[in-house]
């Protein structure tokens, strides 16, 4: 019964899009365009899951471009009309409908201002592709699932592309193997969801290339689960957050064996000494045992970020089909969101 669910398959149908990007020649072009404009800084516009892979991109644009990125306050452009100096700006928008008119609205101010403007859609035909200076498609197929999947693993895929295109950092066919790694432990994830049935509440936690999947797990359990979960950096967790915890509210953990390892590793020993309820998603094996562990392959920095999407689209969903919910139309939500 599950494979009658729009958004397992379009969890799986992400493998497809990494195939397609192993060969796409569009992002020598964009590339070569921003270094042509030579931007001195990068704004990029979002909203919902969107907004969380834009937080990817930041990192991995001021990686590799080495400029300043931040995002658009909404309000200055469409209610204040109070909007920062524009002329020398790289102007992003991510939508995947398109149709976002807030997104849609800034990057309208942005070619009005003479920036360069990149606009990321999974729709050809929309509003946000045919305004945008650059536009690039995720060509990740219809999404029929209200809560986005494949189109969050896409974006992920187009900063993975662009930075390969400017350093040859990333590799896609180890990024499918391991991506697909993943997805053949449905069944495992399937069970492992079971001990979060009667869950209300959830803390994700991750830092730096992988603080974007913390925020977008948090949302989709919302949306799918119809729980409680909050998404912090894991640092940022202590400042304060971490006064709430309880045993009774699950902690995810993304810790990859990456450069954050060693800080993310002593936010675990102060996790356990509060006897929190901590699930650790990590490649590195030697860990607590009075912690549940999901084991993901070891990858490069900037690619694991794709593993550990996949995990908790995958965690989501099934969590959903254990509450009995429907996973393909969560309450009070709708594909597009027009109003602004």
């Amino acid at each position: 019964m599950e494979n009658e669910y729009f958004m397992l398959k379009e969890i799986r149908e992400v493998l497809d899009v990494i195939d397609k990007y192993k060969s796409r020649k569009d992002f020598d072009e964009i590339k070569e365009k921003i270094l042509e404009f030579n931007p001195a800084s990068i704004i990029i516009a979002s909203r919902g899951t969107s907004d969380n892979a834009a937080v990817f991109g930041k990192y991995v644009l001021e990686s590799i471009f080495k400029i300043p990125v931040s995002f658009a306050s909404f309000s200055l452009y469409l209610w204040y009309r109070s909007f920062p100096f524009l002329k020398n700006v790289l102007g992003v928008g991510i939508s995947q409908s398109g149709e976002t008119v807030d997104v849609v609205k800034v990057i309208e101010t942005f070619n009005r201002e003479g920036s360069l403007t990149l606009g990321i859609t999974n729709e050809s035909d929309s509003t946000l592709a045919k305004i945008s200076k650059i536009s690039f498609l995720l060509e990740a197929g219809k999404e029929h699932s209200v809560a986005a999947t494949k189109t969050y693993s896409s974006t992920l895929l187009f900063f993975l592309g662009l930075a390969n295109n400017l350093n040859g950092i990333s590799d896609f066919d180890s990024i499918k193997e391991s991506v697909n790694n993943v997805i053949e432990k449905s069944n495992d994830i399937q069970k492992l969801v079971t001990r979060y049935r009667f869950a209300e509440s959830f803390i994700i936690l991750g830092r730096g290339f992988n603080y974007p999947n913390a925020l977008e797990f948090a949302l989709k359990l919302r949306e799918t689960c119809l729980v409680n979960a909050v998404g912090y950096s894991t640092v940022d967790f202590l400042h304060g957050p971490i006064a709430s915890l309880t045993p009774e509210t699950p902690v995810i953990l993304l810790m990859p064996h990456d450069e954050t390892f060693e800080s993310n590793l002593e936010v675990l020993k102060t996790l356990i000494s509060y006897n929190a309820d901590v699930l650790v998603v990590s490649d590195f094996q030697d860990l607590p045992s009075n912690v549940f562990h999901f084991y993901i392959k070891e990858g490069k920095t900037l690619e694991y970020p794709v593993y550990i999407a996949s995990f908790l689209q995958l965690f989501s969903f099934y969590l959903s089909i254990e509450k009995k919910l429907n996973p393909d139309k969560p309450e009070k939500l709708r594909k597009v969101t027009y109003g602004i």
